[in-house]
């Protein structure tokens, strides 16, 4: 249960960072790293739950 609240924690700061470098206008780097942080997360979060299912 800790680890999925700070994994949401992660993926909730890297949407907001997100936000603020395209926001902000930033090169794509900037922006697909946080995005790409998000989706990892994501990723792994969906792994754990189908793995716990089976």
């Amino acid at each position: 249960m800790v680890q999925a609240q700070w994994l949401y924690y992660g993926y909730a700061v890297s949407r907001l960072l997100h936000f603020a470098a395209y926001f902000t206008a930033q090169i794509h780097e900037v922006r697909a790293t946080f995005w790409t942080a998000g989706f990892l997360i994501i990723v792994y979060m969906a792994v754990v739950a189908l793995l716990h299912a089976f």
